[in-house]
């Protein structure tokens, strides 16, 4: 996507946190908010389904931006799944 390291923030979802948990989704979204984000990338299906509330597959989520409350979110694999 072309941007250098200093520019990217790296924010996790805890392995025991419930997917659809909304005090996890508003956490994240705090956090996303704080920083002006061009772009937010979700790594896999459970980041990517609390970000967009969605139940959608990861293969019908990936390879198009959504929108994240104004921000351009795009969906990817998590990198253990490639």
């Amino acid at each position: 996507m072309g941007f250098a390291v200093e520019e990217v923030c790296g924010l996790s979802l805890a392995p025991w946190a419930p997917a659809a948990s909304s005090p996890v989704r508003e956490s994240l979204l705090s956090r996303i908010g704080a920083v002006a984000h061009e772009v937010v990338v979700a790594l896999g299906e459970a980041a990517a389904q609390l970000l967009l509330q969605s139940r959608d597959s990861i293969s019908s989520l990936r390879g198009s931006f959504a929108d994240l409350e104004g921000i351009p979110l795009m969906v990817t694999l998590h990198p253990d799944q490639l």
